[in-house]
């Protein structure tokens, strides 16, 4: 997959998603085991992908993907604290991403 698709979805769904969740602590009961899917998700591919990639990347998106089961298994009664962490890693995420397309496109032209 290109690197600008991957750019772009976190850029403008799974950043907003976190952002989204980290804000508003949603009551709909059907989000929770998404997070959880998605944490599983995030562990089962970045543990997979060991050799071929960065180390802190993998211990990254393992302490993010730690982060979503632990939200997706407790729910609605997780901490407070998670909530904004989940926040802080939207907004980093967006970040990161968004700079880093600006970058690749400074350079193409």
């Amino acid at each position: 997959m290109d690197f600008l698709y991957i750019r772009l979805i976190h850029i403008f769904v799974l950043g907003l998603f976190l952002l989204w969740v980290g804000v508003a602590v949603p009551q709909q009961p059907w989000l929770y085991p998404v997070l959880l899917l998605l944490g599983l998700f995030l562990l089962i591919y970045w543990l997979v992908t060991l050799r071929r990639q960065d180390v802190f990347w993998i211990v990254w998106h393992l302490l993010v993907g730690l982060v979503l089961i632990w939200i997706g298994v407790t729910g609605h009664g997780s901490p407070r604290s998670l909530f904004r962490l989940l926040v802080i890693i939207g907004v980093a995420a967006i970040g990161y991403h968004l700079v880093g397309l600006v970058r690749d496109r400074l350079a193409r032209a």
